[in-house]
């Protein structure tokens, strides 16, 4: 049996991650790049979080973090299926309603392109104090919107990678615009 090319860099893929040997070595994993203190501090004052979704899968570990967010937490997904990214359906079978408010960013299309976005995300946006955002796609629409975004992710590209100066596999914790 062959494979197709891995092409992590556009959402399509072959390969599939065995769930739990990915979340062990994750959670054993130190960070290539670590703004959480960063982070940390930005949580101390915002009253609210913006959290935009990325895989639906990931939408149960994303509950986990929000329960621990010391702030309210306005989560975002998109407004249709888009690859495999998280939608309502997948935000509500998370049980993501019982710990954030959740929305629709108004756009079907990868990361968060603010001009697709609704009116109503853009203002959420431009009013959150912090912007947790996940995910490679939105790594590449966001990495430079300024210093209240934070993105999560692991690399899965050597696109990305390089732009990190980082190895794929490894985890980051990103202020946008810090480097």
């Amino acid at each position: 049996m062959t494979t197709s090319p891995d092409l992590g860099c556009f959402g399509v893929s072959d390969q599939i991650a065995d769930l739990w040997e990915t979340v062990e070595r994750v959670i054993r994993q130190p960070y290539a790049i670590d703004d959480s203190a960063i982070l940390k501090s930005y949580l101390k004052t915002a009253d609210h979080v913006l959290y935009l979704a990325d895989n639906a899968g990931e939408t149960v570990f994303d509950r986990v973090l929000i329960e621990a967010l010391p702030a309210p937490v306005i989560y975002a997904i998109k407004s249709s299926p888009y690859v495999n990214d998280a939608i309502m359906p997948d935000a509500l079978a998370a049980g993501l309603d019982t710990c954030a408010t959740l929305i629709s960013n108004g756009a079907q299309a990868a990361g968060t392109l603010l001009p697709l976005c609704s009116q109503l995300f853009r203002d959420h946006f431009e009013n959150a104090p912090l912007i947790i955002a996940k995910g490679q796609a939105n790594y590449e629409t966001l990495s430079d919107t300024g210093a209240k975004v934070f993105c999560l992710l692991q690399v899965k590209c050597p696109i990305i990678g390089l732009d990190l100066d980082v190895p794929v596999g490894s985890i980051i914790a990103r202020q946008s615009g810090s480097r």
